[in-house]
């Protein structure tokens, strides 16, 4: 029966998972991160904001309506500016003209016809055909002109003028003056011209571009160049009256051109502006045409337009969540392993974007929304460096969701981080209050200065900057009220549950003085040196504090085998009827005792970590010596005198392991000198650390070092030499 009981109590607590728990532990970081980011998105895209969005014109509202944010609406199409904006259309669309590129020939084809039809004599009467009338000038002499047809032939003639007029003809385009007059008074930007089913676009300032009467003049000037004294004025005379342009309106294609810009020129509408919080509806009150546009313009800027902002805030949420994660595998693999610590942060992600939903659908401020709680509440119940990335996140993340530019951003990030620096070390509730405060002052600052860089109105940064120093407030009363929560919810153990518990009236502790009063001594002076040791390597010190009060509660079972509670002679002989390896099954059972306490008094997880581990693995020398002295046939095994451990896993129950052991060594010592405690306590600390006891923890040899200084210090105060006073000795 020994036996059997003996090996139930020393199995180990920490049993090695299943291999299925092992693989489904690999995919449930993933899923919580991936159901975070889902449940944000879904808050974000979800939630009516205006519930009133099925009224029609006339109806009565059933309660007040505010802008959720700032918006602009149309309030109907500007009539006076559409119609401008439609004849500049109009205007700017160019003009269609069609190009004659024979226009050169017909006239070179004018003339030499001309030409031809003169008779040889002069005296009789010309037989010019009735259609070549038109073509010669009326200030053109008949004998004149026969002179010249008597020196030249037609061809003669075309072939002195063509090289000009072709090559004129070539580098202009000729309008005719009512067309010109027209194009200079519509100013159009460009011209298009068609020719052979092309169209080219030419700028309205083009040089090229000539009204007839420009064409006439500059081709008088170059004839009068080339041709000869005798011939120029009639033939000059001739080709000027015959020229014609060769750019033609058309304005059939002009027109439709015109009707095609008119028709893409959109309508110009009146915009009103609202801002956040602004009453859109009154209750009782008849609502308007206006009050139904407002309220529909609130519905395509929260409806599908919003499912593309969803997808995104799903995917950086995912990508920022991820990278955290990542991180913290590498630089915080404690954190990373711990499972409930990653539920924490989602859900307090999850709180604060729910909060932020409903501010923003409310009317009251954005400057409310108290992002400085997360980093509060993580820095508290995790961790500061966990606090920051999550600050970082959700700082970015509200910034969105408000809609608004980068100043909310700054704002929630700087409080954030103070937040979480402010709470490192709070012990007391009031202290929350403080750190809120210092939020608020921090916020109200970056508000004030982002105001000046950006000269931004002084009413509105002072008066958002006011909202956001009662943020401030509102984060640390949010704190107050959720922290106690998740400390029992997630089973942590934050400083202000570590102070609660250091009170002495514990029942526990209560109980340990009137039936152990040695072990709680030895309680009393092993908090002291482990609180003192850990401050100096840092560590917790208030942790080490009460894990030092609460490790030995299992003493509380049979306290009188153990040699702090052993007042009396009968109580020193107990176990001297025992056998060596009952009295260990006694010694170490204090640990199983300690553990089924300190759940019945729902001690919280990091204290029982102190009572589970402060003994580790190690061996009980003393019974276990016994054994080998007295062993007769019988087989001595080391393992039925160690403890189950585990080994101290941190640092302050490393601490208070050593300083349970120091305490209880220098206790025997029966001429406690300076030289025998120092090399006492160097002894039993290096002894733990050849035994591998410290091996799962985060102490360093320089921790130990110091560790040894501060336990010698203490200790030596503690066993000083008191000074003897006259008449103590005659006593």
């Amino acid at each position: 029966m020994k036996v059997k009981k003996r090996r139930k109590i020393l199995k180990l607590r920490k049993r090695p998972l299943p291999e299925i728990s092992l693989k489904l532990g690999y995919l449930i970081r993933p899923l919580i991160i991936f159901l975070t980011a889902g449940i944000i998105s879904g808050i974000y895209y979800f939630g009516l904001e205006v519930s009133q969005l099925s009224l029609k014109e006339g109806d009565i509202a059933l309660r007040d309506v505010y802008a959720p944010f700032d918006f602009q609406y149309r309030l109907g199409i500007d009539e006076k500016k559409t119609r401008e904006a439609k004849e500049n259309a109009r205007r700017s669309a160019g003009e269609v003209y069609s190009l004659n590129r024979n226009a050169s020939k017909e006239l070179l084809q004018s003339l030499s016809d001309i030409f031809a039809s003169l008779p040889e004599n002069e005296d009789v009467q010309p037989s010019i055909p009735q259609g070549l009338l038109p073509h010669i000038p009326q200030d053109v002499k008949f004998g004149d002109l026969y002179k010249v047809g008597k020196r030249y032939t037609g061809s003669q003639i075309v072939s002195m003028v063509q090289p000009v007029i072709t090559e004129y003809y070539k580098n202009r385009y000729i309008l005719s003056l009512q067309d010109f007059r027209r194009l200079v008074q519509v100013n159009p930007s460009y011209i298009y011209i068609r020719s052979d089913g092309n169209s080219i676009q030419i700028p309205l300032n083009n040089t090229r571009v000539v009204d007839l009467g420009k064409a006439r003049e500059e081709i008088s000037q170059e004839l009068r160049k080339t041709l000869g004294f005798r011939e120029r004025d009639v033939i000059t005379k001739l080709v000027i009256w015959n020229m014609r342009p060769n750019l033609i309106y058309d304005r059939q294609q002009t027109e439709q051109l015109k009707e095609l810009a008119e028709e893409n020129v959109s309508d110009v509408y009146i915009y009103r502006q609202v801002k956040k919080n602004e009453k859109i509806l009154s209750r009782g009150e008849k609502v308007t045409k206006e009050d139904l546009l407002k309220l529909r313009e609130i519905t395509q800027r929260t409806g599908a337009n919003k499912f593309p902002t969803t997808v995104g805030i799903f995917l950086f949420s995912l990508l920022f969540l991820s990278i955290i994660t990542i991180s913290y595998k590498f630089y915080n693999p404690k954190f990373y392993q711990d499972i409930s610590r990653l539920l924490l942060v989602s859900l307090v992600i999850v709180v604060i974007v729910t909060i932020t939903k409903f501010i923003i659908i409310s009317p009251l401020p954005s400057y409310l929304i108290p992002v400085a709680m997360g980093g509060m509440l993580i820095g508290m119940l995790i961790s500061f460096p966990v606090a920051i990335k999550v600050a970082i996140f959700l700082s970015i993340l509200v910034g969105i969701m408000i809609g608004d530019n980068v100043l909310p951003a700054i704002c929630f990030l700087t409080g954030s981080i103070t937040g979480s620096l402010a709470v490192r070390d709070v012990r007391k509730r009031s202290q929350l209050l403080k750190a809120g405060l210092l939020v608020g002052e921090i916020q109200f600052l970056t508000l004030f200065s982002l105001g000046l860089f950006f000269n931004i109105s002084h009413t509105y940064f002072i008066r958002e900057g006011l909202i956001a120093l009662s943020n401030g407030l509102f984060s640390s009363f949010l704190v107050l009220g959720l922290l106690p929560i998740l400390e029992h919810g997630f089973k942590i153990t934050t400083n202000i549950r570590l102070l609660e518990l250091s009170d002495l009236n514990h029942p526990l502790l209560k109980e340990l003085l009137l039936k152990a009063p040695g072990t709680y001594h030895h309680s009393l002076i092993v908090s002291n040196l482990a609180e003192q040791a850990a401050e100096t390597v840092g560590a917790n010190p208030l942790l080490a504090r009460v894990g030092g009060y609460f490790h030995d509660i299992g003493k509380l079972e049979k306290p009188e085998y153990f040699s702090e509670n052993q007042m009396q002679e009968k109580d020193k002989s107990r176990h001297e009827k025992l056998t060596p390896s009952m009295s260990s099954l006694i010694i170490i059972n204090h640990v199983k005792k300690g553990l089924e306490l300190a759940h019945k008094y729902k001690l919280p997880p990091a204290i029982i970590d102190f009572i589970e581990q402060h003994h580790g693995t190690s061996l009980v020398y003393y019974f276990y010596h016994k054994a080998l002295e007295n062993k007769g046939e019988e087989e001595i095994k080391e393992e039925q005198f160690r403890y189950p451990g585990p080994k101290p896993q941190t640092k302050e129950v490393a601490i208070v392991s050593l300083a349970d052991a120091v305490e209880a060594a220098t206790r025997s010592l029966q001429e406690p000198t300076p030289a025998r405690i120092k090399g006492l306590v160097k002894e039993i600390i290096n002894n733990k650390f050849v035994e591998g006891e410290l091996g799962e923890c985060e102490l360093t040899l320089k921790d130990l070092n110091k560790i040894s200084e501060v336990f010698t210090r203490m200790i030596l105060s503690i066993h000083h030499v008191r000074v003897e006073y006259p008449g103590e000795k005659k006593r």
